[in-house]
Parts: structure tokens; C-alpha cells; sequence
């Protein structure tokens, strides 16, 4: 965990969260905001919160229909509470150990929430976390709300953001504030074994969803019939 010092804008809405950048027409960016609020509304009617490779897998097919390139990448994520995030920042350093954490927990509430990692691999279970990149530099986690605890003060959204260079390599890390909380990725693009999971391998199992969020995507913008999804 690295404690940021510089805030960055932690809006209610994702609309605020992601203002167009550069490497985003406007076109672009309102069939993104599109796509969030049909994907949004759709997923989890279908998926548990933590269906990080579905969520993916979906977000990827979706915005292919749209012409945008995307692709999956590795990422772990650690959410720091309000609590953590203002005594890090008022001793200038995190808790150096798991036991020094837990005592800060005791004594004023800081929790700390890691996703991606700490788990053994098992047969229903991939230990990492998944989230799309969108033409190399704006991120998709539609599984963040997974790490969402309300007893601790951290109420996390669907994540719709643009990331700094390099971090799609691993090179760095990004940090944001996320509704008071503290939330840093990083990315590992050399873990990959996602592939081998059923919510990966077989596509075709989320196509109804993907067509649901299309025409809701359609609705919202007015436009008509898109091209038929491709195979794979």
C-alpha cells in the first residue's frame, strides 16, 4: 500500500469520474458511459459480484461491437478505509506488518481490503482479479463493488477510469479515492491463467447478456441495428 498524498477526484458519479481525455473522442466517451450504465444494470441480474472474468469477458465483447479495442489484463487491488488512509497519511507510512494493521483496526477502525491475491488456486475459484483496458489506457472493473465493506466505511462502485502510461506493462501503479476510500491497482500482465476458466473458454455462455447491454447501449444513444457479434 502507498499512501497518496495528492487527492484525486473521488465523485458519486462515474459520468465525473471519467471526463474525456485526449485519446477519447466524445463519440467514444458517451457510448462508454453507455455501455456502464446498460452493463450496470444488466450484470448483476446474471453474475455474482465477484464474476471479475465474465464482467470482463462481456466488456470486451460488448465494446468490440463498437469498434473499440480492448483487452484483459491482471490486476491486484487494495482498498484502504478512511480511517487507514488519515493516520497512514498523518505518520507518513502504512503498517509495516499484518499485526501492526490489525491493531490500528482496534484502536480506530483502518481496514485494509485486498483483491487479486492471498488465495490458492482451487477448481471454482481463480485466484486474481480481472478488469479490461479500453484502447490501451481507460479501465473497466465492473467487479469492484465485490470489495465493498459498509461496516468499514468503504462503498465502492462499478470503475470506469483512465490510467497512466505504463501501467498496463506493470511499470505503475494507480491509485484514485473512490468515495472516500483509498483504491490502488496494479497490473501483472504475465498472469494469464484466467484463460483457462469457464467464464473465459467459453464465451458463448455470456452472449445473451452482451446482446441485452447492445441495445440498451442502442436505446441510449439512438442509433440503430450494429453488426453481429464474431465467434471466439
Amino acid at each position: 500500500m502507498r499512501i497518496g498524498r495528492e487527492k484525486t477526484l473521488a465523485p458519486p458519479r462515474r459520468e465525473e469520474m471519467f471526463r474525456q481525455s485526449p485519446g477519447v473522442s466524445r463519440q467514444q466517451y458517451r457510448q462508454l458511459i453507455a455501455f456502464m450504465n446498460a452493463a450496470c444494470r444488466v450484470i448483476p441480474e446474471h453474475y455474482p459480484a465477484n464474476a471479475c472474468i465474465a464482467c470482463t469477458r462481456i466488456t470486451l465483447a460488448a465494446l468490440a461491437r463498437w469498434g473499440f479495442t480492448a483487452r484483459p489484463c491482471s490486476v491486484e487491488v487494495l482498498v484502504a478505509n478512511p480511517p487507514l488512509i488519515a493516520r497512514a497519511r498523518r505518520i507518513g507510512r502504512a503498517p509495516w506488518t499484518a499485526e501492526e494493521l490489525a491493531q490500528w483496526s482496534r484502536e480506530d477502525g483502518s481496514w485494509l481490503v485486498h483483491v487479486g491475491g492471498g488465495h490458492p488456486p482451487s477448481t471454482d475459484y481463480w485466484p486474481g482479479h480481472l478488469v479490461a483496458l479500453i484502447e490501451g489506457h481507460v479501465l473497466v472493473d465492473l467487479a469492484l463493488p465485490q470489495a465493498s465493506m459498509p461496516e468499514h466505511q468503504i462503498r465502492l462502485t462499478p470503475l470506469l477510469c483512465d490510467v497512466p502510461a505504463g501501467f498496463a506493462q506493470g511499470l505503475v501503479n494507480h491509485i484514485l479515492d473512490l468515495n472516500g476510500s483509498q483504491v490502488e491497482y496494479r497490473a501483472f500482465p504475465d498472469k494469464i491463467s484466467y484463460q483457462t476458466t469457464p467464464d473465459w473458454s467459453a464465451p458463448d455462455r455470456h452472449a445473451d447478456v452482451v446482446e441485452t447491454i447492445v441495445r440498451l447501449m442502442q436505446d441510449q444513444l439512438g442509433v440503430g441495428a450494429l453488426p453481429a457479434a464474431a465467434a471466439g
